[in-house]
């Protein structure tokens, strides 16, 4: 029986992904998405493990690609391209009637402030942020921290995601896991589950 529900931000609550920053950044710059994701990649995972800066991933692009740091302004692209998805906040907001609700999301410091201020302060829902916690998704470590927090069983909870690899990484651990598409989609899967949504 589900007790416990575990929400992505960004590709859920928030209608973002990293893609779009990496699709953005190369339009601006002129340079092709391939090139900028190998490069963007690596920086971005020691960002969101909390062992780098914006500011510092800003700089490394910047002398990597010979491009002006201002170029890469990570926090005003987030801004520009983010926006709430209604639906599924609301959705959280009535699920959080019935079940423990908490947000886990891969996020640096800087972009979680920007999600603070732009949606979580709003929720009071608790969150697990992995530039605090060290550990991304889909390792196993973060779904065991957030279900030993939240003293839950693997077998009573629920993981929504945008990516693959993390409903994945769930369900490894015994999550019930749904990845996420559209609101529409996560309503029938939901229903079909006999989660209350009401």
């Amino acid at each position: 029986m589900v007790k416990l529900i575990i929400f992505d931000i960004g590709g859920g609550l928030l209608d973002f992904s990293e893609d779009e920053y990496i699709a953005y950044i190369a339009r601006k710059v002129g340079i092709s998405e391939k090139e900028f994701k190998t490069v963007f990649k690596p920086l971005l995972s020691k960002m969101e493990k909390g062992f780098m800066t914006v500011k510092e991933m800003e700089r490394t692009l910047a002398k990597h690609f010979d491009i002006p740091l201002a170029q890469f302004d990570f926090g005003g692209a987030f801004k520009k391209l983010a926006k709430l998805n209604r639906n599924v906040i609301g959705l959280a907001k009535r699920l959080s009637r019935h079940y423990k609700v908490v947000l886990l999301t891969n996020v640096s410091f800087e972009r979680y402030g920007l999600m603070r201020r732009m949606l979580l302060r709003k929720l009071h829902f608790k969150t697990f942020a992995s530039c605090y916690l060290h550990i991304v998704k889909p390792s196993r470590r973060i779904y065991e921290h957030v279900l030993k927090r939240m003293n839950t069983k693997a077998g009573d909870a629920l993981f929504i995601d945008n990516m693959a690899e993390n409903v994945e990484g769930a369900k490894k651990i015994g999550i019930s896991a749904i990845k996420f598409t559209s609101y529409e989609e996560l309503m029938t899967r939901l229903i079909e589950m006999g989660i209350k949504v009401d």
